[in-house]
Parts: C-alpha cells; sequence; structure tokens
C-alpha cells in the first residue's frame, strides 16, 4: 500500500514521510481518500489471490489474521 500511494498520490500529499501500512489504514478509517484507495486496491488484491488459492487447491476454509 505503501509503494501505491507514493507512486500515485501527489507530490504535496501530506502524510508521505515515513509513511506505513497501519498508518494508511488509520488514515482510510479518518475518510482519507488517498489511503482509502490504497486500502481498496490491496483489498482488490487480496481477493484475486484468495480466489486464486480457492480455484487450486479446493480449501474448506481460509482464514485470515492481523496482528
Amino acid at each position: 500500500m505503501v509503494t501505491w500511494i507514493q507512486k500515485h498520490a501527489p507530490p504535496d500529499y501530506p502524510q508521505l514521510a515515513g509513511l506505513s501500512a497501519k498508518q494508511i489504514c488509520e488514515l482510510a478509517r479518518e475518510k482519507d481518500s488517498w489511503a482509502m484507495r490504497a486500502v481498496e486496491n490491496e483489498g482488490r488484491y487480496l481477493g484475486y489471490g484468495m480466489a486464486n488459492l480457492v480455484t487450486i487447491f479446493v480449501p474448506d476454509v481460509i482464514v485470515l489474521g492481523a496482528v
């Protein structure tokens, strides 16, 4: 997500310095438009990856977790 924002957000985006995925998620919760777009983008690719895993392995369950 950090790389996506660095590539797509305007150079004057105030949160670029020292940005982390955790900060992006916090900014998205605060309705920051660039952070929300980054989270949506990440979610899309996570969904693609899970769909591919289901297609290949046909698991009974997929467990996602966060630290």
